[in-house]
């Protein structure tokens, strides 16, 4: 008997109908949006929150849609490729959802650079670092039931050597993540823009370093 595994057809196709709804709004949005466009646009900010670099509608109207269409397509077939790919079945709920929160969040960074290109008040950094600790939280509560693969996690060289291990630092990582992302969401909203980003970054580097540092040390006493 075929042992059950990741597969893409039309029932997997069927359950990603959120993002794949959001797609179609956005691309009519952008339709829209397209003719009303200034010849320049705001697409880049530094830290302080200040624009320094514009492009024009074309880029705009295409650059993180098709990233985002990419991304999607990369997280549908990478699990074929995956050597573990049998135990995406375990999570499988759980990777279709990261599969569609990452390209939505580039879509609604998308749909934040038109607004504030029509003229809206609306902040595309703020909306970035907001929708990344918003997936941060939902990663977090999610930790704890991905199981081990070469793709998604916190795939350090014990986690992918102990199966035991893996377990272990996903339930901490996901503790932590779920915490450190609330955190995160009030800096970014208390404190000064050019502040709230270095805190918004220091925040992320201890969510991968941490986890690291513990898978090591939960190799070190599993093993003995």
């Amino acid at each position: 008997m075929e042992k059950s595994t990741h597969r893409v057809d039309r029932h997997t196709l069927a359950g990603d109908w959120p993002l794949l709804a959001l797609m179609l709004v956005t691309i009519g949005v952008t339709i829209w949006a397209f003719p009303r466009l200034p010849d320049q646009s705001a697409v880049h900010w530094g830290t302080d929150g200040t624009a320094d670099g514009s492009a024009s509608p074309w880029f705009l109207a295409l650059y993180w849609p098709i990233l985002a269409t990419g991304i999607y397509l990369l997280l549908l077939y990478l699990p074929l490729l995956d050597p573990k790919r049998s135990n995406y079945v375990a999570f499988g709920r759980v990777y279709g959802i990261i599969r569609q929160a990452v390209p939505a969040l580039l879509l609604l960074l998308h749909l934040a650079q038109l607004a504030n290109a029509l003229g809206a008040s609306v902040s595309p950094l703020t909306v970035i670092f907001l929708a990344t600790t918003a997936l941060f939280f939902g990663f977090g509560l999610a930790m704890g039931q991905i199981r081990p693969n070469y793709f998604i996690g916190i795939r350090t060289p014990w986690t992918l050597e102990s199966e035991e291990v893996w377990t272990k630092t996903h339930q901490f990582a996901g503790r932590l993540w779920v915490v450190l992302s609330l955190l995160q969401a009030l800096l970014v909203l208390l404190m000064p823009a050019h502040l709230g980003f270095w805190t918004w970054l220091a925040v992320v580097l201890v969510m991968v370093a941490v986890p690291a540092v513990y898978s090591y040390r939960a190799y070190r006493q599993v093993s003995g």
